[in-house]
């Protein structure tokens, strides 16, 4: 028995073998408040077999048999799926730390959260850029208006996923299943935006599908209640993309915040150009094999000081929600496109655009 002064360490259960076996276990297991004694697979044979080569205690091919093992939930798997999984680990009083987005649907987002709030769910939401360090720093510097105030965002977010390289259909390319280019890339983009510019005030959104397929890009007109405005381009279909890229021009200047397309967390480069100089402010360097690890590991870190009555700050419930809202505006803003160029050789369309 642990003596009144011990600090308790927390039973971690991963839900999930891709993301949770590449960077939840490693990064649980960097915290050592936290020890993982049980993985779920889709079967029991997958997860006896990561059981074993990882020395995990416990494995279950059913999710729900691992719910009552463990102290804090851990899920890796489609949205859809994650809806369920919340529901259960919540109503057993389980702290979870999931992932975005919450669900597959804004209105099934916000029926799940009203439930979690009642049962008062500790729950964190790996929105994991904003824990990087020369995004801290920008922001940072936005803040000093570093390059005066703050007018616009320029987004470009290109590059080839394992999935459109493969054509392999599973969740992603399924829009029913929380697939698509705008889910899966998207409620990153729109947390982000919100990181850097403040609240968003309007949205307007162009998404482009194949037939029977969820959408593999998309692009944004964003405008902010500061009144600064944003342009977004994300695609998931190209090889020789650009990689992550932000741009901030402010009355004074610019910052530029760019990684390649090989990692897409790690590797920032921060740059502010003025008056036509360019100056490299910082060049982060990849710690880890693999970059998410570290971003992840610090919400989980500052997750576990919540549980220990720690006053902590980290992606929550209300960010998780507000990213499935703006995720809605712009598929509605998709929907009610308008004012078609009568030219045939011009398909560009303007777009309904919907207040945030």
């Amino acid at each position: 028995m642990q003596s009144n002064n011990a600090k308790k360490t927390y039973r971690v259960g991963i839900i999930g073998i891709g993301f949770g076996r590449q960077v939840l276990l490693p990064a649980f297991r960097s915290d050592s408040r936290c020890t993982v004694t049980a993985v779920a697979a889709s079967n029991q044979t997958r997860a006896e077999k990561v059981a074993s080569e990882e020395q995990i205690p416990e494995a279950f091919g059913d999710w729900k048999s691992l719910i009552p093992c463990v102290d804090i939930v851990a899920i890796a798997v489609p949205p859809m799926v994650q809806a369920q999984i919340l529901q259960t680990a919540s109503q057993s009083g389980k702290a979870i730390f999931a992932e975005k987005p919450l669900t597959g649907s804004f209105s099934s987002a916000c029926a799940l959260a009203e439930t979690l709030r009642k049962r008062q769910t500790s729950l964190a939401v790996d929105f994991m850029f904003p824990q990087i360090e020369t995004w801290q720093r920008t922001k940072q510097l936005l803040k000093d208006e570093t390059i005066g105030v703050l007018r616009h965002i320029e987004l470009e977010w290109t590059l080839e996923t394992y999935a459109e390289r493969t054509r392999i259909h599973n969740w992603k390319s399924q829009l029913e299943q929380g697939g698509g280019a705008l889910h899966t890339f998207g409620s990153h983009v729109f947390h982000n935006l919100e990181f850097f510019g403040g609240k968003i005030e309007t949205v307007s959104a162009q998404l482009d599908a194949d037939a029977n397929s969820a959408e593999h890009a998309f692009e944004l007109r964003i405008t902010f209640q500061s009144g600064a405005t944003a342009n977004v381009f994300v695609s998931t279909r190209m090889p020789y993309g650009k990689g992550h890229r932000w741009e901030f021009t402010g009355t004074q200047g610019t910052l530029v915040l760019h990684n390649g397309p090989k990692d897409y967390v790690s590797g920032f480069t921060l740059a502010q150009v003025k008056d036509g100089t360019v100056d490299v402010l910082q060049v982060e360097k990849n710690k880890n094999a693999d970059g998410r690890l570290f971003p992840v590991l610090k919400n989980i870190s500052t997750f576990i000081d919540h549980l220990e009555g720690r006053d902590a700050v980290f992606p929550n419930l209300d960010d998780g929600l507000r990213a499935e809202e703006l995720m809605a505006k712009a598929r509605l803003s998709n929907e009610h496109e308008s004012d078609r160029y009568s030219d045939p050789s011009l398909q560009r369309r303007r777009k309904h655009t919907v207040s945030a």
